[in-house]
């Protein structure tokens, strides 16, 4: 529990009958630039707020979902459901996430995206835009997802059934994640290559596996030349 702020009398009810109540700072965050007395945003309990976290604005925080580390949800952003959000994340805008989704580390959504799902946006990824990442995506590192055809999620492939996600990045690339593994497109056949040494599986389960991922690369290349040429026409 966290000593950093308190609930006021100021309170909202949502559409679905449920009460929120305005924060106020009891304490000095200098990292968010708030100051003890100041009004935030509103969360329906105070398990929605921990550690140096913080909620602005008119920024809205419900259900089991919580805020924690120093992440900060602000402007008319909604977090819901089991979503968690930590870190040093930034969820503004009019963003939203909700069911089991996890936004960490320096990630920021924003604009009018949807984080929903199982899905996990971290590292110094950016969702911006009308982008909506759900399911079991995995979006980190470098990811830049503003719209929906900047994300391609392929479920239950290969070895060990994960989710392969792929995705713009901030330097123009591609950036493909497999469950632990994040790497380029260039790198991925390698990598599979690789991988296959240790699958310790039948030769054709083997062949079958390894053609899966070539198929998904394939998919991803003709996508990424999309990307590379939107980023082009952008520079």
């Amino acid at each position: 529990m966290s000593n950093h702020f308190t609930l006021t009398d100021d309170t909202i009810t949502t559409l679905s009958g449920v009460t929120l109540y305005r924060i106020q700072a009891t304490k000095d965050l200098p990292h968010h630039g708030v100051k003890a007395g100041d009004l935030g945003g509103y969360i329906q309990s105070a398990d929605n707020l921990q550690d140096r976290a913080w909620v602005a604005d008119e920024a809205r925080v419900s259900g089991d979902a919580c805020v924690f580390s120093d992440a900060r949800v602000a402007g008319g952003a909604l977090v819901s459901g089991n979503a968690l959000v930590y870190g040093d994340a930034r969820v503004y805008g009019y963003a939203q996430v909700f069911s089991n989704a996890h936004v960490y580390g320096d990630a920021h959504v924003a604009g009018d995206a949807r984080v929903y799902g199982f899905a996990q946006v971290s590292g110094n990824a950016r969702v911006t835009g009308n982008a909506q990442v759900s399911n079991s995506a995995c979006i980190r590192g470098k990811a830049q997802v503003s719209t929906m055809r900047h994300l391609l999620t392929i479920g239950t492939i290969g070895s060990e059934n994960h989710t392969l996600t792929a995705t713009p990045t901030h330097t123009g690339g591609t950036q493909i994640t497999i469950g632990c593994w994040t790497g380029t497109l260039e790198a991925m056949m390698d990598e599979v290559h690789y991988r296959a040494k240790h699958w310790h599986k039948d030769p054709e389960t083997t062949t079958q596996w390894i053609a899966e991922y070539q198929a998904a690369h394939t998919l991803i290349t003709t996508r990424a030349q999309q990307w590379a040429k939107e980023a082009n026409e952008t520079n």
